[in-house]
């Protein structure tokens, strides 16, 4: 079993001598279709798999950039989920009623029970 560090895919620099396993992971961090497209170049595999992506894509309603948006939005959302969660634990640090939290930061007070 072997770990792939995609998020330093992009720091490396390949050429025709580099192993395909560091063209393969630029590949599939690929921040847009033109740029999956140039890295796959000359590769029957990897034009095979945008061909595919790009079927998936039209039969799903959906685009490369609808994709992109969604894993943008879904991180943002997923940050002011932490912030929140910050907000509750420091709000209870300072005593504050349980109701009060949640009305500010829109958390059940389940949810701040549970950060006790």
């Amino acid at each position: 079993m072997y770990l792939v560090r995609l998020d330093l895919v992009n720091k490396m620099v390949y050429n025709m001598n580099d192993k395909k396993l560091i063209k393969w992971g630029k590949f599939m961090i690929s921040e847009n279709m033109k740029q999956m497209k140039q890295i796959g170049k000359d590769d029957e595999a990897m034009e095979q798999s945008i061909a595919y992506v790009q079927e998936f894509l039209k039969e799903n309603g959906t685009t490369w950039q609808d994709k992109l948006n969604y894993e943008k939005n879904k991180s943002r959302d997923e940050g002011r989920d932490e912030n929140r969660i910050e907000t509750a634990r420091n709000m209870l640090n300072d005593n504050m009623d349980i109701k009060e939290i949640s009305k500010y930061t829109g958390l059940s007070q389940t949810e701040i029970e549970a950060l006790k």
